[in-house]
């Protein structure tokens, strides 16, 4: 069972890795943890190219399940073999396509949406919901046939919605609103005022694919405090936490 996990686990990133090579992106590393594993590529791909990575892993799982089955048909005697590899395979992917970050499921949805920050809370609050009740039913399974696995599939997408690496969801959605802008067509540039009170994730709301921005911040008379180009957000947020003012960091 153990060594069928791995297999499918190590499958299911590699598709990621390939089809992210395969539009151009370097995927650095694929690091293995009790519940799973996770591949880093820096997050910097735009909409159409990180919906492909996103699938891509749940693709393949569902692929090797199909291929499975298959093998069964042809050679019935592979059963016993093969089953719990059929049965990672399938856990992989009705696990991932969860929407709840920072699973396949929900780096798909905000590969698509258009407003990323309202759907990154939305995908919050799934994650809290699916986590809770994972945990709860696993914990209930010890009153029948328990399932550790439940409880730590829960935690780890509690964890993940709860706290979940901040600095990283901001990261990943300021970086796909950056390089989402088509200069080949002309991008317009502006200015926006802001208050110097005014949260630092908050900039993320007037970052836009058909602008390039500046914020001007001012203070409550209105004089300019300093400017704040587009390009600094994605460290600034990286520095900052969820409750930091743009007053706290210049």
């Amino acid at each position: 069972m153990f060594i069928s996990f791995l297999c499918g686990v190590i499958l299911h990133e590699m598709a990621h890795a390939s089809v992210g090579r395969y539009c151009g992106y370097e995927m650095k590393k694929i690091v293995l943890m009790p519940y799973g594993a996770m591949i880093y590529g820096g997050e910097q791909f735009r909409d159409k190219e990180g919906l492909k990575i996103a699938l891509a892993g749940p693709a393949a799982s569902g692929f090797c399940a199909l291929i499975t089955l298959a093998m069964w048909w042809l050679v019935p005697s592979l059963y016993d073999i093969l089953l719990d590899f059929l049965m990672a395979n399938v856990m992989l992917v009705a696990i991932n396509l969860l929407p709840c970050f920072p699973l396949d499921g929900a780096r798909a949805v905000l590969a698509i949406a258009k407003n990323k920050i309202k759907t990154l809370r939305i995908l919050k609050i799934f994650g809290v919901i699916i986590g809770l009740v994972m945990v709860s039913l696993g914990i209930a399974s010890f009153w029948f046939i328990p399932n550790i696995t439940l409880i730590s599939v829960g935690a780890f997408v509690l964890i993940g919605a709860v706290s979940g690496s901040k600095k990283e969801e901001y990261y990943f959605v300021a970086s796909k609103m950056n390089y989402a802008k088509d200069y080949k067509h002309g991008v317009t540039t502006r200015n926006v005022l802001i208050s110097r009170d005014l949260r630092v994730y908050n900039l993320l709301r007037y970052i836009s694919d058909k602008y390039l921005t500046t914020f001007v911040v001012v203070d409550d008379n209105g004089d300019m405090v300093v400017e704040i180009v587009e390009s600094e957000v994605q460290n600034l947020l990286l520095k900052s936490s969820s409750n930091t003012t743009i007053l706290d960091i210049i």
